[in-house]
């Protein structure tokens, strides 16, 4: 990594690779064939399993994908996208921004379940602050952007 207190760490069979970029104070790690990427300040992401990605650009953001096939994305600053998976379908988390979108705060996009996708916050046309987005299920679609405190959970109670 580049910058000071950070720790990388790729474990497991597979090809696991672990990044920590610019900043300080980031934790990264791949396990059995993940990707993790953390930089900034602060940042920590863990990807574990074939095909999983997940990557936390910013400070004290956190990306964590458990279960290969997926790809969480937080970029901004206290953002949070996590996945946990339940079945073999490609899921995807964005949280706060994915390096596209306009770069946005305090977001969380959250997953329990395969073949879902949770957007929180990121948005090309309409960023927001403080949004949720959270699926427990397969096959669904969370989408909280578009403004701040903006609230998706699906299914729906």
């Amino acid at each position: 990594g580049i910058g000071n207190y950070d720790l990388v760490t790729a474990l497991g069979n597979g090809s696991s690779s672990a990044i920590s970029g610019v900043g300080n104070g980031d934790y990264s790690s791949a396990v059995d064939g993940g990707n993790a990427t953390a930089g900034g300040f602060g940042s920590t992401s863990l990807a574990e399993g074939v095909g999983s990605i997940a990557s936390a650009i910013g400070a004290s953001d956190s990306a964590t994908v458990l279960g290969g096939d997926a790809e969480g994305q937080a970029m901004g600053i206290g953002n949070v996208a996590s996945i946990i998976k339940t079945g073999s379908s490609f899921d995807e988390a964005i949280a706060g921004g994915n390096g596209t979108f306009p770069l946005v705060d305090n977001d969380i996009a959250e997953i329990i379940g395969t073949g879902s996708s949770a957007i929180a916050g990121a948005s090309p046309t309409a960023p927001g602050d403080f949004d949720l987005a959270a699926v427990f299920g397969d096959l669904l679609d969370a989408n909280a952007t578009g403004s701040n405190f903006v609230f998706d959970i699906l299914p729906s109670l």
